[in-house]
């Protein structure tokens, strides 16, 4: 699978992830929420996986190695591996 499926299983069986939610980020606010089709189709949206875990038990580095040996890069830009952090201690 090259989906955001896989990431989300994956990284939801790992000790000190919480949750994990799909769905697509990256277009200007002004634009309607894509359907799967409309992406697909090309745009600019891409999936992703927003992670909730507890960083007393898994740390951030562990987190990103976890992501990225399930994240393989895809042919299209939907798929491609993108990173957002939630603070400082993240970047």
């Amino acid at each position: 699978k090259r989906c955001f499926w896989e990431p989300a299983e994956s990284l939801l069986k790992q000790p000190g992830v919480l949750a994990t939610t799909v769905g697509y980020t990256g277009a200007p606010p002004n634009k309607p929420p894509p359907s799967y089709d409309t992406v697909c189709f090309g745009n600019d949206y891409v999936e992703a996986v927003r992670v909730v875990y507890d960083d007393t038990i898994l740390d951030y580095t562990t987190l990103l190695d976890k992501f990225f040996e399930v994240q393989k890069p895809g042919l299209s830009r939907q798929y491609a591996s993108i990173v957002f952090v939630t603070d400082n201690n993240e970047e």
